[in-house]
């Protein structure tokens, strides 16, 4: 099966949902496991991240049945389709080919890679607030492999990572937040020093990678151009993963996005930390629905943003990624307040995985280039309007 084939399937967390599902876009439980007889991937030479990868193959053949592998990826553009719909993380592109391996389920629900940061990482990802499945999905994937593996244990200290903060239960719980009233009534400040007393983490989601070569270009050059797009280099045209979730950064969020996580994972029940974050993802967007009844009083002024929205998303013919995600927050805003006909919340989830660079590049046909990928963007976001 070529990749292409794969992603026609939509990504596990963008399904149908419902109106609960406006505030919280999904959520994953990850695991990080490691081999007590290897050092940590950042300290294996090739060979040994090969004999990693080799052994996790076999274990996931014999432990989970309902698991492929994943179709090889040809190119650097297939590979990085799989880190945009957050199979496997940022790290896992850059391994040698023979140092990756990747097993996912038929929807994709549940995905297990090795040699990124730790030796298997094991994420289950679902639409909405449904952490409680997504940790019951991992934890018997879990399960099954551990009897067939040597995972690094501590008596006291619990399962050894790569990352401190991991170690313990090795788990990470989280959730990707769409918090736009919230966002722009400066109130997140105040829910993520709250969140944080209970061991719990807010953060920004950034787009992409860091640009190999300076920053944005516009459509076109000199004065006439000042409010043209801005693209950004392909390879900051994606919204990456990280073992949190979305990668985060201290700059404004992009689209409006926000990643809720546990930040320790020692000395607490994986039960207790699933509870946790599910509890906070649900405090959080009901402090956005309220937000956001406050922002409607001010009608006039919303549906102008929203009507702006509209008319670039219709009218653009470039739209770059972190303007793409803008126009995604602004439309999700005005559905979730009836103020604008669209898609569905997980259509809209939808969206930002397709619009992405290696996506938009192996479903569109836009060549790979930042301009062409951008052209294939603005005639997504046209043909998303008609939907």
């Amino acid at each position: 099966m070529p990749v292409t084939t794969l992603l026609k399937t939509p990504p596990p967390w963008a399904d149908s949902g419902d109106a609960a599902d406006w505030a919280v876009v999904a959520c994953h439980c990850t695991l990080a496991r490691n081999f007590s007889d290897f050092v940590f991937p950042a300290r294996c030479n090739e060979g040994e991240l090969c004999a990693v990868a080799s052994r996790v193959r076999t274990a996931v053949e014999g432990a989970l049945a309902g698991l492929t592998a994943a179709p090889p990826a040809s190119d650097a553009v297939e590979t990085a389709a799989f880190a945009e719909r957050w199979l496997v993380t940022d790290a896992w592109p850059a391994l040698p080919e023979r140092a990756r391996t990747l097993h996912l389920s038929p929807a994709q629900d549940l995905a297990v890679s090795a040699n990124t940061g730790d030796h298997l990482l094991l994420r289950a990802a679902l639409p909405g607030n449904r952490l409680e499945d997504a940790w019951a999905r991992a934890s018997q994937a879990d399960d099954a492999l551990s009897a067939l593996l040597n995972y690094a244990c501590d008596d006291r200290l619990g399962f050894l990572t790569a990352r401190l903060d991991m170690t313990g239960t090795g788990l990470r719980a989280g959730a990707l937040l769409h918090l736009p009233a919230l966002a722009a009534r400066d109130a997140l400040g105040g829910l993520a020093r709250d969140l944080a007393a209970h061991r719990l983490a807010l953060l920004p989601a950034a787009p992409g990678n860091p640009p190999e070569h300076g920053g944005a270009l516009r459509a076109g050059g000199g004065h006439l151009c000042l409010t043209a797009a801005e693209i950004e280099p392909l390879p900051a045209q994606c919204l990456l993963s990280t073992e949190d979730g979305a990668r985060t950064a201290a700059a404004p969020a992009a689209g409006d996005l926000y990643v809720l996580h546990n930040t320790d994972a020692l000395g607490v029940p994986e039960e207790e930390l699933v509870l946790r974050v599910g509890h906070a993802a649900r405090q959080a967007a009901g402090l956005e629905e309220q937000a956001r009844n406050v922002l409607a009083r001010d009608r006039e002024r919303l549906e102008d943003r929203i009507a702006r929205a509209v008319a670039l998303a219709r009218g653009a013919r470039l739209l770059g990624f972190r303007e793409g995600l803008v126009l995604l927050s602004t439309l999700r805003l005005g559905r979730a307040l009836e103020l604008v006909s669209g898609p569905a919340p997980g259509r809209m989830a939808r969206a930002l995985a397709e619009t992405q660079a290696a996506h938009l590049c192996l479903m569109r046909g836009a060549e790979r280039t930042a301009l062409s990928v951008a052209a294939a963007r603005a005639r997504y976001f046209q043909e998303l309007l008609t939907e």
